[in-house]
């Protein structure tokens, strides 16, 4: 997911000027009045380009309904949430004043996504709150401070294993040219599809480019067997008519989730294999307990939401562990430091994330990383069909090692 999403963010923002926002607001009236202890507040840094990409509304979407599912089941203690907000358009300039603006307000957590997110990450380190960012650097996924549900390498990592699993000789990445891209690829999925014996043909389109086409073209003209969609910067529905106009057959295309409206309705989307760290993908036709759940809650206090944007469910996620954390320290211990506490400690084996592979696991020397595990679905035009889990944190030289989900000796569980 965070390949796809980055990559949009590099190529949208080089042409972007306009300075950030700033807001704050409670999130859910059934929390109750704020106790002694004050509101718990909860920052969201997101990139929001007028008329070309949305962060925030994703993700304030899939606050709104874990807050309806967080009150439904005991709420936070008695005390207030306060979502302290701030909009980019993506340069670093613009989101350094974003993670100044969040750390003034001392919240217990940041969420979100800014494209320059690893470089301003020891400002959150420094600050002692933790980053529930989407990750796009080893850095970020190195960093103890960094407890998100993976990122760009998992991606690109679990797509080459797939390969390797099933025998694929060729296969094509076809990604924005930034340089997220191209370090998630080297970080394991290069060597793996180098030990594996494939192929690999590298597609990069430039940033900004409208029509992606000839690159497309250029794709389809090196006969893979597997075309992996690294990053997109044009909606997916864009590359489907490519996809379709050059006769190439959509169930050899493997993307991350969009946030395009719609898009699985489009008939040219039978067939797509489709990655992501969802145990499945968040559509009326899901038949995972926890998707039925999140849609509940979703049409209840997200009325006309899209509930398959790319950041929605990661938003849920993200507040129900927070609250998890809240729950296992007490809402009046809630703070930055006891969650970082909790997620490199306690959380290891023992909390299950929600729409998640099972419980945290911490893979050796990624200590940022708490679900190292990929999704892979393949949908038929009205139902998903399940493809299983793929480990993202570790390498593989073969197939039957390569199809494995379990995390190689020394993760921390």
């Amino acid at each position: 997911m965070a390949a796809v999403t980055a990559s949009l963010l590099a190529a949208c923002s080089s042409s972007a000027t306009s300075s950030p926002g700033t807001s704050s607001s409670g999130t859910g009236a059934a929390t109750g009045s704020s106790s002694s202890s004050g509101p718990i507040k909860i920052g969201l840094g997101s990139t929001v380009i007028p008329g070309v990409y949305d962060a925030q509304t994703q993700y304030t979407a899939g606050i709104a309904a874990a807050e309806g599912y967080i009150n439904a089941h005991g709420g936070w203690g008695g005390r207030a949430v306060q979502l302290v907000q701030c909009q980019s358009p993506g340069d670093p300039a613009s989101d350094l004043k974003c993670y100044h603006s969040i750390i003034g307000s001392q919240p217990v957590a940041m969420l979100g996504l800014l494209e320059n997110s690893a470089t301003y990450l020891p400002l959150l380190v420094s600050a002692h709150i933790p980053s529930f960012m989407f990750a796009g650097t080893a850095a970020e996924e190195q960093s103890s401070w960094s407890v998100g549900l993976g990122g760009g390498l998992e991606t690109y990592t679990a797509a080459a294993k797939y390969a390797c699993a099933k025998g694929l000789k060729n296969v094509t990445v076809f990604q924005q040219d930034v340089p997220q891209s191209r370090n998630s690829e080297a970080a394991f999925a290069a060597g793996i599809f180098s030990a594996c014996g494939i192929t690999v043909n590298n597609v990069y389109m430039p940033l900004g480019t409208a029509d992606p086409a000839p690159y497309i073209q250029k794709a389809v003209g090196t006969n893979p067997q597997l075309l992996f969609m690294g990053g997109q910067a044009s909606p997916i529905t864009t590359f489907l008519s490519a996809l379709t106009a050059a006769h190439f057959p959509i169930d050899k295309v493997m993307t991350v989730p969009t946030s395009a409206p719609g898009w699985l309705s489009n008939p040219q989307s039978n067939g797509l294999l489709i990655l992501g760290n969802q145990a499945g993908y968040p559509a009326p036709q899901s038949t995972v307990a926890d998707n039925k759940t999140f849609l509940q809650y979703m049409a209840k206090y997200s009325p006309g939401a899209d509930p398959t944007a790319a950041l929605t469910l990661p938003a849920f996620q993200d507040m129900l562990i927070i609250w998890e954390v809240g729950k296992a320290t007490g809402f009046n211990n809630l703070t930055g430091q006891a969650v970082y506490n909790y997620m490199n400690n306690t959380a290891p084996g023992h909390l299950k994330v929600f729409d998640a592979y099972g419980n945290v696991v911490i893979p050796p020397t990624w200590a940022g990383v708490k679900d190292p595990y990929e999704h892979i679905l393949q949908w038929t035009g009205s139902k998903f069909t399940d493809l299983g889990w793929w480990g993202g944190d570790w390498a593989c030289t073969s197939a039957s090692t390569c199809a494995s989900v379990t995390p190689p000796a020394g993760s921390k569980t």
